[in-house]
């Protein structure tokens, strides 16, 4: 899917790191699991955005593994702007529009669209209404984290725990049982909610760095 569809993101060699992600989706489908918790964090840079913020979340809107995908950042520009470029796939991606047909519909804003094939997607922010994020009733099948963590956040104690209060007592409360959580991101403090899930025993953590082994 990423060679056929984003070769301009294929020009060098995927890393161990790019070939896990590919394998946890394709199994995750394959398997139909849901209710997955996963939080992976990684260097900037290092294109974890652009394959399981964009690429994975394309792919299962085509085929359906999700039908209301939030994705959440620090800002409103940022979560807007990630929801937009997801967007823009659909509509200049012409080998996939080929493939799958045209996707746009009557509801195809910046930060909150709907394809044909049904689903949908949604930008948010820790200041976002929790009760506004509800579509229709529905709840989301997946949230995705992306970054929603700046340096303002993680600052002090005091911040650090309203930002960890404000995802267990809103954010948690979102999906159901069934829902998929996905966050990603880079460590800004080691008392971040990034870091502690990655010590929580409810997700499925992974940690990539820019340096696997330094040279004796």
């Amino acid at each position: 899917f990423v060679t056929t569809f984003f070769p301009e993101m294929c020009t060098a060699p995927f890393n161990a790191m790019h070939e896990a992600f590919f394998v946890q989706a394709n199994g995750q489908a394959r398997e139909g699991r849901r209710g997955v918790r996963k939080v992976t964090a990684a260097p900037r840079g290092s294109a974890k955005t652009s394959l399981k913020g964009k690429v994975q979340l394309v792919w299962e809107g085509l085929y359906g593994y999700e039908q209301y995908v939030l994705i959440c950042s620090a800002t409103r520009e940022m979560a807007r702007d990630k929801t937009k470029e997801i967007r823009d796939v659909f509509d200049q991606n012409m080998r996939l529009v080929e493939v799958y047909g045209a996707q746009q519909t009557s509801t195809w804003r910046m930060g909150d669209f709907q394809l044909a094939c049904g689903c949908v997607y949604r930008a948010f922010t820790p200041k976002t209404s929790v009760r506004g994020l509800l579509r229709e009733n529905k709840r989301p099948t997946k949230i995705v984290p992306d970054d929603a963590e700046d340096r303002e956040t993680v600052l002090t104690p005091l911040r650090r725990q309203r930002f960890l209060d404000w995802w267990n007592a809103d954010v948690m409360k979102l999906g159901t049982k069934e829902t998929n959580i996905d966050a990603i991101g880079t460590v800004l403090h080691p008392e971040s909610l990034l870091a502690s899930l990655l010590t929580n025993p409810g997700y499925e953590a992974d940690v990539y760095r820019s340096v696997v082994q330094f040279a004796d």
